[in-house]
């Protein structure tokens, strides 16, 4: 019975951080790219946007990996394996990319700085490595969503 519900549970919050993901990016991330604001709304927006995306996705992979270990106890899967990369990801990113970035982005609408020249950097960086973390989390989505021969 814990398997099952651990099955479903994981198939929802894998394909939930998924749909998040792409919302995200087809709706949240639009504004912020928007020639109608200044590089200060822009930088605001950022701010308060990518926190919650950052706790969103940590939350349901989170989520996913435990339920993906009660739904397999005593065998390791490849399901487990994407989930345990798509967050080792998620972390390697909000340490040395998200982090050192989101401290820009705040300096620059706190004090209304310029960015510096390392900002492009960091912010394909952290496009390329989300991008990663994303087909991670959507491999892991598509194992959980697979059926069960027996």
């Amino acid at each position: 019975m814990l398997q099952r519900w651990s099955k479903m549970i994981a198939r929802l919050s894998l394909v939930g951080w998924l749909g998040a993901a792409v919302f995200f990016v087809a709706v949240a991330i639009r504004p912020i790219r928007s020639p109608f604001l200044d590089s200060q709304s822009k930088a605001l927006l950022a701010s308060l946007l990518f926190p919650g995306y950052y706790a969103f996705g940590f939350g349901l992979l989170s989520i996913g990996w435990v339920s993906t270990i009660c739904a397999q106890p005593r065998r390791w899967s490849w399901q487990l394996m994407w989930v345990t990369l798509a967050i080792g990801i998620g972390v390697v990113d909000w340490v040395w990319i998200y982090s050192p970035l989101a401290e820009m982005t705040r300096l620059q609408w706190v004090e209304q700085a310029a960015p510096p020249a390392s900002f492009r950097g960091y912010h394909l960086a952290s496009m390329a490595i989300n991008s990663v973390g994303i087909v991670c989390g959507a491999i892991a989505a598509v194992l959980a969503c697979r059926t069960d021969p027996t």
